[in-house]
This record gives C-alpha cells, structure tokens and sequence, in this order.
C-alpha cells in the first residue's frame, strides 16, 4: 500500500513535450510504464517576465499530481543523482551549460560573466533599440580568429576622458 506522499510526488522520465503549451508527458515507472496527461512545467516567471526552458525526453524529473484529480499535475524540476553529477561544484558560480558545450556562467566571487559559444554554424544576434553605452574600466581586447590566423587589437583608445575607438578603427 502506498502512502499520501508517494501518491502526491512520483519520480518520472519525460516521454514526450509540448513545446508550444511548455508541457511534458511522465512515464511513471513506478505506475506500471503509466504516461501522465500533459503537464505544465514550473518556470520562476510567467507574467511580465518571462523564463522558457523544456527538459529533453529522458530526462529524470520530479512531479507533482493532484490528490483529488490525479491526471493533473505539474513538474517540478528535473535534479541530479548519482549517475548525473552537477557541472560545476562551486557555491559562488551560477552556471547553465548546453548540448552543444556552449555555456554561460556568472562567478559571483570573482564578479565575473563568461560566455563561451560553441557550434559550427555559430551566430551571435545583439539587438539593441536605444543607446548603448560600454565602459571599460581595464585593459580592452577585440579579435577575431581564422583558421590561418588570429588577429586582436588590445589596449586602451586614448587615455583621455572622452575617448572612442571608430569602427574603422578595429576592423
């Protein structure tokens, strides 16, 4: 006989998703191979701002089903284990890495963003509708690479005020 809580939580692997309506079916193992209705997935925001990120199929999750009704629920959050050990093991790194190996950290210690893109076909979108203002406190490094070779204009414009580097400064 189960008890309230295991009726309440059950662990699953994610069998299908709806990405559009940002649900997800659950195999239920525990249920027989049982595969829940569409479930919506918990996200920090819904209203003015917004979070949007599915689980893969197969992936471990934990859900949650309604006592009275219990084809309805939701799903928590997927978590780690033994087999699936947390990327980075520092308290002071936010830290989302992707299939593809590009990531994006942020080390709260050390005040510092890193954004490492990866792919073959990589392409950057910066869409920006007012101005922009970019302050360098240090030293400045802009390159760029080829297979042949790798180019990077360093250093700070002129130390003045008000300095600006032109575009056909660095191009």
């Amino acid at each position: 006989m189960r008890d309230g809580l295991t009726e309440l939580l059950r662990i699953g692997k994610v069998s299908s998703i709806d990405p559009e309506s940002g649900t997800a079916r659950v195999i239920c193992e525990d249920r027989g191979g049982a595969v829940s209705g569409p479930l919506p997935i918990i996200v920090p925001f819904t209203m003015d701002d917004k979070i949007y990120y599915m689980p893969v199929v197969g992936e471990r999750v934990l859900a949650l089903f309604n006592p009275v009704s219990p084809s309805e629920g939701f799903i928590m959050g997927s978590f780690y284990a033994d087999t699936r050990r947390p990327p980075e093991g520092d308290k002071n790194k936010a830290y989302i890495k992707f299939k593809d190996d590009s990531l994006i950290e942020y080390d709260k210690k050390l005040h510092k963003l890193t954004v490492d893109l990866r792919g073959d076909d990589l392409s950057v979108d910066l869409t920006i509708g007012g101005k922009v203002k970019v302050l360098f406190k240090d030293e400045i490094k802009i390159g760029y690479e080829t297979d042949a070779e790798t180019t990077v204009i360093s250093g700070l414009p002129d130390s003045g005020k008000n300095s600006a580097v032109r575009a056909s400064d660095v191009l």
